[in-house]
């Protein structure tokens, strides 16, 4: 009976302990720097996975037959959210492609779970140059002819041989057209047996006229040299050199005459997908409940993308919150995405049926009108407190997933389900343990370049569109604009009046029945009344919350 006792003992308190311990599930993925590259150039494979699995045990002899692997590393980072901890891990590999053609990076299975493989693009090796060549320069686009507002991928590439110091790139500037610039990437390639450190300058421009724009000569200069001392223990022995590349030109069509949608939306990919902020099978009436819609699309900044527009239904009250824009960089460039979220509060017990969301977008791969369809769906709400029930509705569809194939896109639902008790047990036994680290950094071959643009201060980017709009200059303005929002912080959404006036601006520049004639104080208001709001907020958070802040710690084996 004792040793039963000791049993019954020893398992209530291990399920005490389970209970208490936060589950952890393991997550794993691989993501590339770039899938498109030359024969000679290298590419970084980075292999992520949640904090406490080893990735050292990983095995990259089945890399070898395509790749060599010419470098490894690892790291870890943590961050404190709301007093949870959360942290990852990673494995970065150096690879050299071996030849030509598609290869593809195998998935590794890491705990029980595997990553996506990858497939990888190598093309010829660029044309060597001579053999003392210190620096080379090397310019291109992935598009010589587009449409208007469709992403261009401009590439800068610098190629040292040997040291180079006080480098510097000139500025970017084209005519009636927005510039992004995108992270720089440095990798090493090997050409006729010497190696050489690139340095990949990247921008995504967005052209705004048809016609055909100009993309300027490129050019780098700085001192080559041994980097050793002058007899005179002064400066460095050195050569000034400069290198430029040929301007190159590129056609910019109009919208097409057969596309009949509201925006302008030329991309290769556009998607629409909903989440809930709770199961909406559990809704009951007089409770809320907030339905977020996100539009994502290849190539174009979330402030390109229409607002969703919810249709109300009979019954529901809805309350549409601020929306979100948010810009991705990716191997492609950019992926932009704008999520509305509404709050639905059913009046009545009863089934209600959603309707379908329609956007209409260019693909330009296809080079057709297409359409994302998120389906109309139904939600039924259970009785509340003394809330009256409506007769049932006829049948309706039942809420659908996915888009059908063809033009309509996929559709998706995200279902959350609520393990917040368990969690809040877990956490109250935890405390914080906070660790700083210092990041090293090593650069086998010259120093980064240095753009000599410096970027315009906020004053200077809102002095160009007050005078844009004062003017009645569409185009300028709306170029004016987007540099300076994309200069504001991501967690202000756009006021409803700013939304409004760039859909009148897109409208004069785009718009198939416009006159062209375009007004510039609406905007200009708008916006004014907006950055001065952000204005009073900020002061006030800062005498509500003088030293409130988050922190992210990294550390790196």
């Amino acid at each position: 009976m004792k040793n039963f006792g000791n049993t019954l003992f020893s398992a209530l308190m291990a399920t005490v302990l389970l209970l208490l311990s936060p589950t952890v599930w393991t997550e794993v993925s691989a993501s590339v720097d770039r899938t498109q590259l030359s024969l000679g150039d290298s590419l970084t494979l980075s292999i992520t996975a949640t904090e406490g699995e080893d990735l050292d045990t990983i095995d990259p002899a089945a890399l070898n037959r395509q790749f060599d692997v010419v470098g490894s590393t690892s790291s870890s980072s943590f961050s404190f959210i709301n007093g949870k901890r959360s942290g990852k891990v990673q494995r970065i590999l150096t690879l050299l492609p071996k030849r030509e053609g598609d290869l593809r990076i195998p998935a590794f299975r890491i705990a029980g779970k595997s990553t996506e493989a990858i497939d990888i693009s190598v093309g010829a090796p660029p044309a060597a140059g001579s053999a003392d060549e210190r620096v080379r320069v090397e310019l291109g686009v992935d598009k010589q002819e587009v449409y208007v507002q469709e992403q261009i991928l401009l590439t800068f590439k610098i190629i040292l041989f040997e040291n180079v110091r006080d480098s510097r790139v000139s500025e970017l500037k084209i005519d009636n057209a927005f510039i992004k610039p995108l992270e720089q990437k440095n990798y090493r390639r090997r050409e006729n047996g010497r190696e050489a450190l690139v340095y990949e300058l990247r921008y995504a421009v967005f052209p705004q006229l048809s016609g055909t724009i100009t993309v300027p000569a490129f050019s780098f200069s700085g001192i080559a040299g041994t980097g050793q001392r002058t007899v005179f223990g002064y400066g460095q022995r050195g050569q000034r050199i400069a290198r430029a590349t040929e301007p190159l030109t590129i056609k910019v069509k109009p919208r097409p005459a057969n596309y009949k949608g509201a925006d302008w939306l030329p991309t290769s990919k556009l998607s629409l997908k909903e989440s809930w902020s709770k199961d909406p099978d559990t809704l009951r009436a007089g409770e809320s409940i907030t339905r977020s819609i996100t539009i994502s699309a290849e190539g174009l900044q979330g402030l390109q993308l229409p607002l969703p527009v919810f249709k109300s239904v009979d019954g529901i009250s809805s309350f549409p919150d601020q929306d979100i824009n948010t810009d991705t960089e990716t191997p492609k460039g950019i992926t932009g995405s704008r999520r509305q979220g509404t709050a639905l509060v059913p009046q009545r017990a009863g089934t209600y049926t959603l309707p379908e969301v329609r956007i209409s977008w260019w693909d330009i791969t296809q080079n057709k009108p297409r359409e994302a369809v998120l389906p109309a769906r139904s939600i039924t709400a259970a009785e509340g407190v003394n809330v009256p029930a409506v007769p049932p509705a006829a049948p309706q569809t039942p809420a659908v997933i996915a888009s059908p194939p063809g033009d309509a896109e996929e559709a998706t639902a995200a279902h959350n389900k609520n393990y917040f008790w368990h969690y809040t047990t877990a956490l109250a036994l935890l405390g914080w343990a906070l660790t700083t680290v210092v990041l090293l950094r090593k650069r086998p071959i010259g120093s980064a370049p240095t753009s000599r643009k410096t970027p315009p201060s906020d004053k200077a980017q809102w002095s160009a569109l007050h005078k844009a709009c004062t003017a009645n200059d569409a185009l300028a303005a709306r170029k004016a604009l987007q540099t300076w929002l994309s200069s504001q912080p991501d967690d202000r959404p756009l006021s409803s009046d700013v939304r409004s006036a760039m859909t009148e601006l897109d409208r004069a520049l785009y718009g198939k029945d416009h006159n062209g004639i375009w007004r510039g104080e609406t905007l200009l208001a708008a916006c004014k009344k907006w950055r001065d709001q952000a204005a009073r907020d900020k002061r006030e958070s800062l005498s509500l919350y003088p030293e409130h802040g988050s922190f992210a710690l990294q550390e790196k084996a």
